[in-house]
């Protein structure tokens, strides 16, 4: 709340017209999540509120929770997309569709992957870092031979 404030302070306005959360919070409950975001929309500092990085199961999920606790919903989703991570075409696309969302996306370059940034054989520290993200995986240095 005190962040919401805070940020309509410096940007000199009375509201924000969309607020996204990112990634959801293993730790917190999406009831949790979206209580206070129906607070600050009640108290008309924040007009609609979405979503990002979340999977087509966790959307449906906080769908039913609005709902059935009569709190706000998320009416978009901003999920990585690009010609190399296209992995929401069969989970997150189809569910925000369903529950009629919108679609914000991000990453169209894939972290650079996709800029012309990164040459075969002139791999980066930074581009192992890229290309774990691409891979899916956590570890960069097992995602990259030396």
């Amino acid at each position: 709340m005190r962040a919401v404030e805070n940020s309509l302070r410096r940007l000199g306005t009375d509201h924000i017209d969309l607020y996204q959360v990112h990634r959801p919070s293993p730790d917190t409950d999406v009831a949790e999540t979206l209580g206070a975001l129906t607070d600050l929309v009640r108290q008309g500092k924040v007009r609609y509120v979405g979503s990002s990085s979340y999977s087509g199961s966790q959307i449906v999920q906080a769908q039913w929770v609005s709902r059935e606790r009569h709190l706000e919903r998320f009416v978009t989703e901003q999920p990585p997309y690009s010609i190399l991570v296209r992995g929401i075409e069969e989970d997150v696309l189809p569910t925000v569709r369903r529950h009629g969302m919108g679609t914000l996306t991000y990453s169209p370059l894939a972290g650079g992957w996709l800029s012309g940034r990164y040459r075969k054989n002139a791999l980066s520290s930074g581009s192992c870092t890229a290309l774990a993200t691409i891979s899916g995986n956590t570890d960069p240095i097992s995602s990259v031979e030396p």
